[in-house]
Formats: structure tokens, C-alpha cells, sequence
């Protein structure tokens, strides 16, 4: 219990929060498939969730007093990486979920989804190569000798700095685009792996920052104003569906914006207070599977602001605790980490309301300890347990040289 003291816990008890708060409305979410799946079917999940954050939270405890940086080294993050992928391979050998080849299946009716724990994979290879590799490069007169020219030499560095690391996060991405078609999660990872790029410390980074902001700002307009003729070219068809039907729900009501506008009825009729817990009309056959990827239209309805407040207050809360820690760090591994966690949880909260309620394209991104599933709520239970053993360090050194007067 010593040790606990030194964990932020304000970030512990937003999540447990949420993880209870979910776990009761993916039971009410749940009871509108009981006439498809049986009486048992809202028990049931609500069981198989409880079950997912227990695993999470003995990982998080695991991870909290046992994780340190000092194993990060390249044979075990490429390794990481490595085991990552193959599991990521093995998903295009199962059938495809909503369009997508991303989840193992397992006995027992269970899933695994490897993408959810390639997201914290990225950010500790990020983390590792954005620190340790322009350190090798504070000796130029090292590297200078095996090149011809001081051209080579930079050529060499940008590559190894650079480079590098963004490459091998692209395959990993591209992967998950291309032949899982899992295009939400693709862009969660890149983001996580841009915010990582944008906190990286060393001088040598900041002449790179500014024109990959930049750039990737130029490329998201350039997407909106002419990349749509593309896309229909590229994306599924269901991905473009979802663009299609957010750009203009009404245009297919029965069959493209089907979800979208019964998403849209559900934020609509809700109120301060909402219709009351388990008074939901749309998750009976209006809004299919609303555990998952639609929970929160199904809270609004039920909840209404006060339970939208019950999702972005502890939301804000983890992601503030986290960037401000991140502000704090000496150690600039550990900044990066924590701005990546930080990232994902604002990622999924961010992708998950705003393709609900149309702000954004539809995406099937998760709301994390919220939506049921297993693999991310695991997933975000191992972000926070290595965010809190980064946590528990500093504030452990912290109290050491108070104590000494330093």
C-alpha cells in the first residue's frame, strides 16, 4: 500500500468510475437484444466486461510496480513489434466483423483484437528511437568517418532519427488500413505516433515539427476539398458509406445512415436528465449492438447531459492528469509515453462522440472502460498501469529530494 501513495489518484479513480459506470450501461445498452439473443444476454455481457476489467486492473497493478524503461532496448522493441504484427496477420485468417479483419477468434464466443495493443506498442517504440538514437549522434566525428561526404553523414542521420521510427510505425498503420480495413483504429495510431513525434525534446526534432504540422494540416483539407473521387477508389464500401452518410444523413435513411440518424433521434430526445436509466427506445433493434460502438447515443438518451457529464468529466480528468505529468517529466522517454497515453484516451473519447452525433465520419472506435469489449478495455488498463509506474517514479525521486533538502 506504500507504494500506492505515490500514484496519481485522480487518474485511478476516473477510470474505475467510468469502468463501473459502463459496466451498468452496457447491461441497460444490452436489454434491447435480449429478444434476439435470450432473457440472459444484458447479464451476460455485463459479467463478460466485469471479467475484462478484472484482468485489466490485476495487468494495471502488475505494470504500475514492474514497469520501467531501462528494458527498452531495440532487439525488444523491434520484437514487440514483430509479435504484434503476426497477431495483427493472424486476424485476416477469421472472418470479418463489420467489414473488418481485426479480432482472433477465441473458444468460448471470445475475441482478441492485436490492433488495440499495437496503439501502446507505438507509443513505447516512438518513445525509444524519438530519445535514444540522437543521442548516439552527439559525437558527429563517430559517424563522419564512415561517410565520404558530410551530405552522406545528415542523409544518414535523418533517416535513422526520422525516418526510422516513422517508417516502421507507417507499416504497422498501412497494415491495419490496408488489410484489416480497420480504418478508425489507422488513425488513432497516427495520431498517437504524431503526438509522440510532436513531443519529442531534442533540437535536432524541432525543425521537422513545424512542417509535419503543416503538412498534415495541408493533407486533411486537401483530403475534404478533393480527395473524396479518390477515396471511392480506395476505401470499403461500407467505409464510404460512412462518409456518404455524414456528409448528408438523410440521403439514404433505410440503409447507409441508418445508424447515423437513429444515433442523431437518440441524442435528441433526451433533456437535462434524459428518458431515465433502461428507458431507451433506440436500442431495441433501432441502433444494432448499441454496447459497443453506440453506447454513448444510448447514454445520452437515457441519461441525457448529466450522463454525457458522466463521460467527459473523468475523461478530462485522466487526459489533464496525464499531459500535466508529461509537462513535468525529466526524463524525456517518459514524457513522450505519457503525452501517447494521453492521445489515445482523447482519441477514442474524441472519435467515439463525434462519429455519433455526425460531427465527424462514423469510425466504430470504441469509448474506452465504457463500450464492451474486451481487448481495448484491457488495452486501456495497461496504458494507465505503465502510466502510473512513470507516475509513482517521479513523484517517489520527487519525495526523496525533498527529504534531503535538495
Amino acid at each position: 500500500m506504500r507504494r500506492l501513495k505515490y500514484s496519481d489518484h485522480w487518474i485511478s479513480l476516473s477510470l474505475f468510475g467510468i469502468s463501473i459506470f459502463g459496466v451498468v450501461m452496457i447491461g441497460s445498452a444490452s436489454a434491447g437484444s435480449a429478444g434476439e439473443y435470450g432473457g440472459t444476454y444484458a447479464l451476460e455481457n455485463m459479467i463478460k466486461q466485469g471479467i475484462f476489467l478484472i484482468i485489466g486492473f490485476v495487468l494495471m497493478m502488475l505494470l504500475r510496480r514492474k514497469f520501467s524503461t531501462r528494458w527498452m532496448y531495440p532487439r525488444t522493441i523491434k520484437a514487440m513489434l514483430i509479435i504484434v504484427l503476426i497477431l495483427m496477420a493472424a486476424c485476416l485468417a477469421f472472418p470479418s466483423v463489420s467489414g473488418s479483419k481485426a479480432w482472433i477468434r477465441l473458444p468460448f464466443g471470445m475475441s482478441i483484437q492485436p490492433s488495440e495493443f499495437a496503439k501502446i506498442a507505438l507509443m513505447l517504440m516512438m518513445s525509444y528511437y524519438l530519445v535514444e538514437t540522437p543521442k548516439a549522434f552527439k559525437n558527429p566525428a563517430h559517424y563522419v568517418r564512415r561517410f565520404t561526404t558530410i551530405k552522406q553523414y545528415e542523409h544518414y542521420r535523418l533517416w535513422q532519427c526520422v525516418g526510422r521510427p516513422l517508417a516502421m510505425a507507417a507499416v504497422v498503420i498501412l497494415f491495419c488500413m490496408v488489410l484489416q480495413h480497420d480504418f478508425g483504429t489507422s488513425v488513432i495510431m497516427a495520431g498517437i505516433v504524431a503526438v509522440c513525434f510532436f513531443c519529442a525534446s531534442d533540437r535536432y526534432y524541432a525543425k521537422f515539427q513545424k512542417p509535419l504540422f503543416i503538412g498534415l494540416v495541408v493533407a486533411f483539407f486537401a483530403v475534404i476539398l478533393i480527395g473524396l473521387p479518390i477515396l471511392t477508389h480506395v476505401l470499403e464500401d461500407y467505409q464510404l458509406g460512412r462518409i456518404l452518410a455524414w456528409l448528408d444523413p438523410l440521403s439514404d435513411p433505410y440503409n447507409t445512415s441508418f445508424h447515423q440518424i437513429n444515433g442523431l433521434i437518440a441524442f435528441a430526445k433526451n433533456g437535462f436528465f434524459g428518458l431515465g436509466l433502461g428507458n431507451s427506445t433506440q436500442k431495441f433493434g433501432y441502433i444494432p449492438e448499441a454496447q459497443n460502438d453506440y453506447i454513448s447515443a444510448i447514454i445520452f438518451e437515457e441519461l441525457g447531459v448529466f450522463g454525457l457529464a458522466l463521460i467527459i468529466i473523468p475523461y478530462t480528468i485522466i487526459i489533464y492528469r496525464l499531459f500535466s505529468y508529461a509537462y513535468k517529466m525529466n526524463d524525456p522517454k517518459h514524457k513522450i509515453i505519457l503525452c501517447g497515453i494521453a492521445s489515445y484516451f482523447f482519441l477514442h473519447l474524441f472519435l467515439n462522440l463525434g462519429g455519433v452525433s455526425c460531427l465527424i465520419p462514423l469510425t466504430g472506435v470504441p469509448l474506452l472502460c465504457i463500450s464492451s469489449g474486451g481487448s481495448s478495455t484491457i488495452a486501456a488498463y495497461v496504458a494507465i498501469g505503465i502510466a502510473q509506474a512513470l507516475i509513482s517514479q517521479h513523484n517517489r525521486e520527487k519525495t526523496r529530494l525533498a527529504q534531503e533538502g535538495i
